[in-house]
């Protein structure tokens, strides 16, 4: 059997994807980092529903696709609707932002009624999440940086 301390390693490394889904931007308001991540996202189809001081919500209708091991009384196959929601929290801090990022699958049957809402867990799409969090800090970085009169 491990010891105590041998499992908790062991736990912190196979879930080190789960964590550290956050970071800080420096110098940046909220409505930058809204607008940086949506020119970010667009390309790839996604659009913003909804923002505030406090995040941002973006979503891409993915159609009909099949879901195995769902069932719905209403759904005569296994085809259900998708929509992939990929959620923005800001935490002001004195000297910027930190931004925390989650990404959600939501399910609906023929009639666009809930059916199951889940959350993003596999390694390689919050190794995704990661990506996405370091190009948005970087991208927001640059735009404040050729803003910035002060600097050459």
């Amino acid at each position: 059997m491990l010891a105590w301390s041998r499992w908790l390693l062991l736990f912190e490394i196979a879930g080190q994807p789960l964590f550290g889904q956050q970071v800080l931007i420096r110098n940046a308001s909220p409505a930058l980092i809204t607008q940086t991540a949506a020119q970010y996202l667009q390309p790839d189809g996604f659009v913003l529903v909804r923002s505030d001081s406090l995040g941002a919500e973006f979503g891409l209708d993915r159609g009909k696709i099949p879901q195995h091991g769902m069932y719905s009384g209403r759904v005569r196959n296994n085809l259900f609707r998708v929509i992939m929601e990929v959620h923005l929290s800001f935490k002001p801090q004195k000297d910027g932002s930190v931004v925390s990022v989650y990404e959600d699958a939501v399910v609906l049957d023929d009639d666009s009624a809930f059916v199951q809402r889940r959350r993003v867990t596999t390694h390689s799409e919050l190794d995704n999440l990661r990506v996405f969090l370091n190009d948005l800090q970087n991208q927001v970085q640059a735009r404040i940086g050729r803003s910035d009169p002060t600097k050459p």
